[in-house]
């Protein structure tokens, strides 16, 4: 008994794997000479035993059935078991081959802000002055070239109409002189100084025109008439010779006679000096008209001369007035031009389609100064892009095509990550 108690109490201890209960059954010991030796009435009390435990110990039929309902609690635990195995190899391969060859360099975190690609578009006046009035205000949606302020423009107007009339002025005067160079007869204005605000300065230019070319003609006449003069006096001289060498040719004649007269002893020597008195006399008259015809041919060279250096002098002189009239007129057009810029800039104009943003006038009649910002304007068309500041200890993990992450810290955090890729970096630390 103590045995079986024992081997009792080792079975429940150590129950089988099928959890199933089995019954013991007492087994009577017998001497070691009758093991071998069994009898009829052994025969019938081992089988009556074994037949009254039949109902409770499995047979060597019975198990295999049992062992077949094992099998199946095996396979079906043993299914998810090896699909779990599966999983967590596959992933401890895949995550161990990612991890060993991918460069795990860590992130670069960056802070920045959203803002258009070109940027917002500064609205300035470049030189300033007094405000008008005001036609826009912030949030306003503007077209490009849509008013948004109204500078005065009494100063720039009034500095423009003097300019202006200084340009009516040099042009009309650059017709003149032209006109005195080219020995015009009358002045061909342009076409830019037929309007009203032309018409007393052309008749101004016209009227010195007149005046100038009368007094340099009146001075040109007096010479040529001087001219005249002398040409009738050489005339007058060159006959006054012709007659005196006439006579002397014929006192020279007379000469001759006279000393054959006196040879011959018909004439005397009274005579002889008389013929020669007249020779010499007549020959010294034309000589001297000569001299004189000489003096007044001068005379008339230099009086042409003198025309000339008249002509030359007043070319001269419209020459250089001409040349600083020119130089006069490309300045005040110049300016005419910029001050005609200046009265348009009174209008300032949107550059961009776009919202108005930091306005900064609010009272008409404010000065404003010069390259003030008077408002922005965020461009509607354009496309949004990140400026972030990197660290400069991140520098080495960033370059231009990099692929990242981007998220939103004034969103909650459902907010979905965006991706982006780096544009560009600045050359130095901003």
């Amino acid at each position: 008994m103590d045995d079986e108690t024992k081997n009792g109490q080792d079975n429940e201890s150590n129950p089988p794997e099928n959890k199933q209960a089995l019954a013991r059954v007492p087994v009577a010991k017998l001497p070691a000479d009758q093991v071998n030796k069994p009898s009829a009435v052994d025969d019938a009390a081992t089988a009556k035993a074994e037949s009254a435990a039949k109902p409770i110990l499995p047979t060597r039929q019975a198990k295999p059935q049992a062992a077949g309902a094992d099998d199946l609690v095996e396979t079906s635990m043993e299914m998810p078991r090896r699909v779990g195995l599966t999983v967590f190899i596959l992933v401890f391969v895949v995550f161990g081959g990612w991890a060993a060859i991918a460069p795990l360099d860590g992130a670069a975190h960056a802070p920045g802000q959203v803002t258009v690609k070109t940027y917002k578009k500064a609205v300035q006046h470049l030189e300033g002055g007094l405000v008008g009035s005001i036609l826009a205000q912030n949030g306003d949606v503007v077209e490009a070239g849509e008013a948004l302020l109204e500078m005065d423009d009494t100063q720039p107007l009034a500095q423009l109409e003097i300019a202006n009339s200084q340009l009516v002025a040099l042009q009309a005067r650059e017709a003149r002189l032209l006109a005195e160079r080219d020995e015009l007869t009358s002045i061909d204005f342009p076409a830019s100084l037929s309007g009203a605000n032309a018409t007393e300065e052309v008749a101004s230019q016209t009227s010195i025109f007149g005046a100038r070319k009368a007094s340099r003609e009146g001075s040109i006449e007096v010479l040529q008439q001087r001219i005249g003069q002398l040409e009738s006096k050489l005339v007058g001289l060159a006959a006054l010779k012709d007659s005196k060498i006439a006579l002397a040719a014929s006192f020279a004649d007379e000469l001759e006679d006279t000393r054959a007269l006196l040879d011959e002893g018909f004439s005397d020597k009274a005579r002889l000096r008389s013929v020669e008195r007249n020779l010499a006399s007549y020959q010294g008259e034309a000589a001297d008209l000569s001299a004189t015809i000489a003096s007044t041919e001068v005379q008339i060279g230099e009086t042409r001369l003198q025309i000339l250096q008249l002509n030359r002098e007043f070319q001269n002189e419209v020459v250089n007035e001409l040349g600083e009239v020119q130089t006069r007129l490309k300045d005040a057009q110049e300016r005419s031009t910029a001050l005609q810029d200046i009265v348009s800039r009174t209008t300032v104009r949107a550059p961009v389609a776009g919202v108005i943003n930091g306005m900064q006038v609010h009272t008409e009649g404010g000065v404003i100064g010069p390259g003030t910002v008077i408002a922005e304007i965020v461009p509607l068309t354009e496309e949004l892009i990140l400026e972030v500041q990197v660290s400069p200890l991140d520098i080495d993990r960033v370059y231009e095509g990099q692929e990242a992450m981007i998220r939103f810290s004034s969103f909650g955090n459902r907010t979905p990550t965006i991706f982006g890729s780096l544009l560009s970096l600045s050359a130095d630390a901003i």
